[in-house]
């Protein structure tokens, strides 16, 4: 993990032919989880070490004192005690911290998810669209993302291996498809649903609901095949169509209930949703293998493309692990919840789709789906044909939802989302320079910012854990002694250019030992979130990592589309909103 690009080790090269031999050819989704390691709990001596070397990249000399003052004090006081229970939580569970995290910073958070946790997933960057007919498209993505959940089901998905040999926890893949977050009053569920039960996927259509079953009831028992899907996908759009104008504006806008407040939603469900067909329908949903919106929209950029696909599509079910939007032109993309999993997991099973898609290429010359020679069209059997969703809608009903969509979108006029393409150079004259391209982008962002705001601010950049069982994410924090150097030197009128890219490659090595820290289990940020939730399960706040009056415990929401100044006071109980948690430090 630590060796250069192109730099050989006998010992690694001798561990990575070992993995070959011993797991053979082709080895199982899960195949190496029984193997992987434990995430170690850090030193209390390390972690406080770490934290005040990033502190040092943002406080005065003053406020640096007094942290290492109250770092003091907490390593002689609360913090072994504190230590030992994350010691002992280490050795009865598979990670000491992944279950707090999905717990805490996602199940027990109140607001939205639309922006502030679930993420948007793109399609080809515009390079590729290998059919302008929206549903050929969409049948084609439905057969090849069940496919990739039946391998996950039968655990034949290819695990991921670093190098060929250094294998990732794969074990997020087991909720990618069929599951749904459940909102509750204090605390959401995450529940996913047999395979059994799950067999079909939901259509939202011109405003209306149905359920369509995209497995074949007898032999060859598999997924549909593309142009059974386009059959069938066909007779669902003409169903709306012909439907479109019995809609309620409140049906229509059903899916901004997932939007809003946790609390606010859960009081709605278990009020509107708890029994009757209400409640058959809402079930159907959150049983579904996942939720496929066929838009009217066409996008023609990918600032248009991102906005639709993170909150702008009133089609977007935020409970669902997966929602699926196919846009009028061919293009599509994705909206997935947070608490499930992370995101390159989704980005694994989204390139295995699109490169399926790619290489089985099941489009005739006029980009409908190819059909076999004397077959007109796809017909289920009696029962099994795609079925509407009803609802209910009382006034009170009603109401609750115009309530919602007024909301939700003052949060969408709120967000400022523009995504730019820079094409005069990219990683390859990075890696020619022998800089990171991660560390490179990472420091363009903090003289981004400075250049822009005139001081430096703490950042976040997730890192991956999945060398170890369960693993979920660390934080890098890009911002440190090296970056502050080269950023002040780079923004200076008199700056002397080859002095500042020593500096840079100073500041990008810096970040890539960061990194691989991380990565390897040597990061602060967690094993700090976990000694907090020991301390209040202890109802005992301490002194550490608070600081001083410029360097307390804020609690940022760990996301690109947070904002900073959203802080909980001092005096609130950080129980009543875990999602917000950083350490929310002073600028200089």
């Amino acid at each position: 993990m630590y060796l250069e690009p192109g730099q050989k080790d006998v010992f690694t090269q001798v561990w990575f032919t070992v993995v070959k031999l011993l797991n053979g050819k082709d080895p199982l989704l899960y195949s190496f989880a029984g193997s992987l390691p434990r995430l170690p709990v850090p030193s209390l001596e390390e972690t406080a070490k770490r934290y005040v070397r990033a502190m040092e990249a943002l406080q005065t000399p003053e406020e640096l004192e007094k942290t290492k003052q109250l770092t003091k004090e907490f390593l002689e006081k609360e913090g072994p005690t504190l230590q030992r229970y994350a010691v002992f939580k280490s050795w009865i569970s598979d990670n000491y911290v992944s279950d707090w995290w999905e717990k805490y910073i996602y199940l027990h958070g109140r607001s939205s998810l639309m922006i502030n946790s679930n993420y948007y997933v793109l399609d080809y960057f515009y390079t590729y669209i290998p059919t302008k007919h929206q549903l050929a498209r969409a049948a084609n993505i439905i057969h090849e993302l069940i496919k990739v959940s039946v391998l996950i089901d039968r655990e034949t998905l290819p695990p991921v291996l670093a190098s060929g040999a250094v294998p990732f926890c794969m074990s997020q893949a087991s909720r990618m498809f069929s599951t749904t977050r459940i909102p509750g009053k204090e605390c959401d569920e995450l529940k996913h649903f047999d395979y059994s039960e799950s067999k079909h996927i939901i259509v939202v259509c011109k405003n209306i609901y149905y359920k369509l079953f995209v497995f074949h009831k007898s032999a060859p028992y598999g997924p549909l095949l593309p142009w059974e899907l386009e059959d069938e996908l066909k007779r669902i759009v003409k169903d709306a169509e012909a439907r479109a104008s019995e809609v309620e504006e409140a049906e229509g806008n059903l899916a901004v209930l997932t939007a809003i407040n946790r609390t606010q939603w859960a009081q709605i469900r278990e009020t509107h949703f708890g029994e009757g067909i209400n409640s058959e329908s809402l079930s159907e949903i959150e049983s579904a293998q996942f939720v496929l919106h066929l838009s009217d929209e066409e996008p023609q950029n990918l600032d248009e493309d991102a906005r639709l696909l993170i909150c702008r599509s009133k089609h977007n079910w935020y409970d669902k692990s997966i929602t699926v939007t196919a846009f009028k032109n061919g293009r599509l993309g994705a909206n997935c919840e947070h608490s499930w999993g992370d995101a390159v997991m989704t980005a694994y099973a989204w390139e295995w789709t699109l490169t399926g898609e790619f290489m089985h290429n099941q489009y005739d010359e006029n980009g409908w789906c190819r059909r076999p020679a004397g077959v007109q069209e796809h017909k289920f059997a009696k029962g099994r044909e795609p079925r509407r969703l009803t609802w209910d809608f009382t006034p009170e009903l009603s109401s609750l939802v115009h309530s919602a969509i007024k909301t939700v979108q003052e949060a969408r006029d709120d967000l400022d989302l523009r995504i730019i393409v820079q094409d005069t150079f990219g990683k390859d004259f990075m890696k020619k320079c022998k800089l990171s391209p991660d560390a490179f982008v990472q420091m363009t962002l903090q003289v981004a910012f400075y250049r822009d705001n005139g001081k430096f601010e703490n950042t976040y950049e997730s890192s991956m854990t999945r060398l170890f069982k369960d693993g979920r994410t660390e934080t890098v924090r890009p911002v440190t002694v090296e970056s502050v150097a080269f950023v002040k030197s780079f923004m200076s009128p008199n700056r002397d250019n080859k002095e500042t890219i020593q500096l840079l490659r100073k500041a990008c090595s810096m970040h890539n030992k960061n990194s691989r820290d991380c990565m390897t289990g040597r990061g602060f940020d967690r094993h700090l979130f976990a000694l907090y939730i020991i301390s209040v399960g202890k109802k005992n706040r301490v002194s550490f990592p608070q600081g001083s009056s410029r360097s307390e415990v804020g609690l940022v929401h760990l996301s690109a589309a947070s904002s900073a100044n959203q802080q909980m006071g001092p005096q609130q109980d950080p129980r009543e909103n875990w999602s917000w948690w950083r350490l929310r430090t002073s600028h200089r």
